[in-house]
């Protein structure tokens, strides 16, 4: 679906209305609003467009993992809402696969094309195997303190996520085209937690 400019526009407006009126409503007009969006790169360059201040975190996995557990998540919450099968429909799975590959194409741009102090760069496994210490590190990074009560539970919290059990089985789902994003991610696995300026999106 096309978008014109005049109704991005009104949707950003819309949108910090909706954020502003949420912390008015809950005292909290001074505390900074965290978003999870992994759906819509274009939402969040919109979004930098209207809060050249705000701040971006890029969780980035491996792809072959990363799209096989958006393709159960498609299957699995499309057939719970629906009782629908969506690789049933015509030109379905070719129109997801291309979407995720445009968005990977497209937040590595946008990654590039953000000033250096405005970009936290994180790989998904070092995430997992250490919440307290990447969690922490990101928290100092938004210059917000991490109290002991906090940092106790995000201990605890990492022992659970060692025996957490999966909601569901991802089945394996490959998209060609993704070679460029996969050295994004080893760089991301590699380098410290926020990368390096020398990154290209294209050599």
């Amino acid at each position: 679906m096309n978008v014109t400019a005049s109704e991005t526009r009104r949707l950003q407006r819309v949108f910090e209305d909706v954020v502003n009126k949420s912390k008015y409503l809950n005292g909290a007009m001074e505390k900074p609003v965290l978003l999870k969006e992994n759906e819509s790169v274009e939402f969040y360059e919109a979004l930098y467009e209207r809060q050249p201040d705000a701040r971006f975190i890029f969780v980035v996995r491996d792809p072959d993992l990363s799209i096989s557990s958006y393709q159960s998540l498609s299957l699995n919450s499309t057939h719970a809402k629906t009782g629908i099968d969506p690789t049933a429909l015509a030109g379905w799975q070719e129109a997801n696969n291309l979407f995720r590959l445009e968005e990977c194409k497209k937040m590595m741009v946008f990654y590039e094309k953000l000033p250096k102090n405005r970009k936290f760069l994180v790989a998904y496994e070092r995430f997992v195997e250490d919440i307290e210490g990447t969690t922490t590190a990101i928290l100092n990074w938004l210059d917000l303190p991490v109290n002991p009560d906090f940092a106790r539970y995000l201990s605890e919290l990492g022992q659970r996520q060692i025996t957490r059990e999966k909601g569901y089985k991802n089945e394996p789902h490959r998209i060609d085209g993704l070679d460029r994003y996969k050295e994004f991610v080893r760089v991301a696995n590699s380098a410290s937690a926020i990368m390096p300026l020398e990154w290209k999106t294209a050599k």
